[in-house]
């Protein structure tokens, strides 16, 4: 592995595709729509997407845009509607605590 520092100036541009931005751009102005018009929207993928790919990116749309949407697919159609329920990350599960037990159910087991 090689490591330098260089100057601000002679690093280079990061780069991002302007297609990933003119679809960016796309799924904005869709949620941009349905929020606008309190109805609901429905994508059919077409192409490289599939549904789970374009249900991803219309909520990082919606996030962008500060709006919590839900959205479902049915027969091959993404669906979204804006929501005001707010989606959270699910908390981890407590691990079981140590008892003394646990070696003798194994040793009952057996």
């Amino acid at each position: 592995m090689a490591f330098k520092i260089l100057e601000q100036g002679a690093a280079p541009k990061s780069v991002r595709s302007n297609q990933n931005l003119a679809k960016q751009s796309e799924y904005d102005a869709y949620v941009k729509q349905v929020v606008e018009s309190g109805k609901v929207g429905g994508i059919t993928p077409e192409g490289k997407d599939n549904t789970r790919s374009v249900a991803h990116s219309l909520t990082h749309a919606a996030r962008r845009q500060g709006v919590n949407i839900e959205t479902w697919v049915a027969a091959g159609v993404v669906y979204f509607q804006k929501t005001d329920k707010v989606r959270t990350k699910r908390k981890a599960k407590a691990a079981a605590p140590a008892t003394a037990e646990a070696p003798k159910q194994e040793a009952a087991k057996k």
